[in-house]
């Protein structure tokens, strides 16, 4: 049982001093400053799209962060897109530049596949995979009803897409579904949406008694549950995928 009582005159001293509030992340900054760049109806593509720029996946290619800052400016209102600045100079320089054209977030991609983001004042640098093949051959099983579904599946490393375009995939796999299979296929386009919608990093689609994966999936996904399916093979899958 919690002890509120207990609880609250730390919280209250810890006001009174003045205690620094946890420092926003680089995406929440310049959210702040661009949100009215975009229509209402793009606010969380725009906001998800933002997050993966400054936080990119492991495994992604320089091409996903090009598609991506493409994509973000796309989704802007037309008088803003030029804010959203990207292959400077035709090389991969990208910046976001806010109402008074004052620069508040740019990447850098060198030859060597680190891509640095700078966010008022703060660098942070990840590694990305310089392989610009479509899709990655990796090694590994997966296990259904029947047993090990293949040994080895491909990564997913084409442009993501948005959210009306994986609902349109989803959807159509849905009503292909054979009768016996169709609640099953129901439940997991529910749960891929939702997944979609709060970028959980887990699809559990165990135990639906699935013949088939959709050809996409939620782009955020590192670990995707299985069990208890009648897979034969798998779609593509999402390049940041860490566990099967």
């Amino acid at each position: 049982m919690f002890n509120i009582r207990n609880t609250q005159p730390s919280v209250n001293m810890q006001a009174i001093a003045g205690t620094a509030a946890p420092e926003a992340a680089p995406e929440e900054l310049v959210w702040e400053k661009i949100h009215f760049f975009f229509p209402q109806e793009n606010y969380e593509e725009a906001q998800r799209c933002l997050a993966e720029l400054c936080h990119p996946t492991q495994g992604a290619l320089p091409d996903h962060i090009s598609s991506r800052f493409e994509h973000l400016k796309a989704l802007a209102f037309p008088v803003w897109e030029d804010n959203i600045q990207c292959n400077r100079d035709d090389i991969h320089q990208f910046c976001i530049l806010d109402a008074d054209s004052q620069e508040i977030l740019s990447a850098t991609l060198d030859d060597a596949g680190n891509y640095t983001v700078n966010c008022q004042g703060d660098n942070e640098t990840h590694r990305l995979t310089l392989d610009t093949a479509q899709g990655e051959e990796c090694t590994g099983h997966a296990e259904g009803a029947s047993g090990i579904v293949r040994t080895s599946f491909l990564l997913d490393t084409t442009a993501p897409q948005t959210a009306a375009e994986y609902d349109a995939v989803w959807s159509e796999w849905e009503r292909a579904a054979p009768a016996e299979e169709s609640p099953g296929r129901a439940a997991t386009v529910q749960k891929m949406r939702d997944c979609l919608n709060n970028s959980s990093r887990v699809l559990n689609v165990g135990g639906a008694g699935l013949t088939t994966l959709p050809d996409r999936l939620p782009p955020h996904i590192t670990t995707l549950v299985i069990p208890d399916n009648h897979l034969t093979s798998l779609p593509p899958l999402p390049p940041g995928l860490r566990e099967l």
